[in-house]
């Protein structure tokens, strides 16, 4: 159960944007992590897939997973640094409905000490499911803190 609401847990999506990752070069660190995160807070994983960093494909799975009945939030990680193939973020705006003002400064405060890609932390909605970007360097997840904090608060 969530420690923060009774009832069923809720159905949890990892989304993991990695060129290297999709072709089987490396593993889904981050992606293990937000899981193990996730679950201890009550959340049930439905699904999980592996994307390169193409928009096409990141906002397809996003919208299929977002407008299908089966999920109640979904995370992804990866493609929020500052290089040319990094495209989660402009991918993820390109299917929102809105924006969430305020849940990106949080993560971005609980991380940036951790990795510099903290900064592309982005929480967009879709059709009343979250979908936030969370920074893919395993050092700001395996320690947990910063996302475990940020879920309880805001998940």
């Amino acid at each position: 159960m969530s420690e923060s609401r009774d009832g069923p847990p809720r159905r949890l999506a990892i989304l993991t944007i990695s060129d290297a990752g999709s072709r089987g070069e490396r593993s889904d660190a981050s992606g293990d992590a937000i899981s193990e995160i996730m679950a201890g807070l009550g959340y049930l994983e439905t699904d999980r897939d592996i994307v390169p960093d193409e928009p096409d494909l990141i906002s397809d799975r996003l919208t299929a997973w977002c407008d299908g009945e089966g999920i109640d939030v979904v995370l992804t990680t990866g493609g929020t640094g500052l290089g040319p193939r990094d495209v989660t973020p402009e991918a993820t705006r390109s299917v929102i409905d809105y924006e969430v003002p305020g849940i990106p400064e949080a993560i971005r405060v609980r991380t940036a000490g951790r990795t510099r890609m903290a900064v592309g932390a982005e929480p967009l909605l879709r059709r009343l499911r979250i979908s936030t970007t969370c920074p893919s360097a395993e050092s700001s997840l395996t320690t947990k803190s910063g996302i475990r904090s940020s879920s309880k608060s805001t998940f």
